[in-house]
């Protein structure tokens, strides 16, 4: 049997953690369109993604980033939360959505690995 909260607000966990959500930009969507087809994703740009800035990555996500972080991706919740000042980083950015769309966190050198994404203009990721 499955409950559903429907008061449940995945953004109050943020806004709770003092981040702030940001609009959508246009050049986010540019940026998937780009990043994600060099990389061999040809799907259209998500939009159920929201974007917050913020110091605090929430504990219940599940995360515990040791030192500083960049951007972090609450993958159930399709939420995006950045450090401040990397929120306009299109190598950041796409990288993140990545993640999202592939539903993991690890780094997977096809999409992550240091040649394809430097040459694609994303973020490399290394786990």
């Amino acid at each position: 049997m499955f409950l559903f909260n429907r008061f449940h607000s995945p953004v109050s966990v943020l806004k709770r953690a003092g981040a702030k959500e940001i609009p959508i930009d246009s050049s986010y969507i540019a940026w998937w369109n780009r990043g994600s087809a060099c990389i061999g994703i040809h799907a259209p740009y998500d939009q159920r993604l929201r974007y917050f800035v913020g110091n605090l990555v929430p504990k219940t996500w599940g995360a515990e980033p040791h030192g500083d972080y960049l951007a972090y991706t609450n993958l159930p919740d399709h939420e995006i939360l950045f450090a401040p000042g990397f929120e306009m980083d299109s190598t950041i950015v796409v990288h993140e959505q990545i993640h999202d769309y592939l539903k993991l966190g690890g780094h997977p050198q096809k999409y992550f690995g240091d040649s394809i994404a430097i040459h694609c203009g994303i973020r490399p990721g290394h786990d």
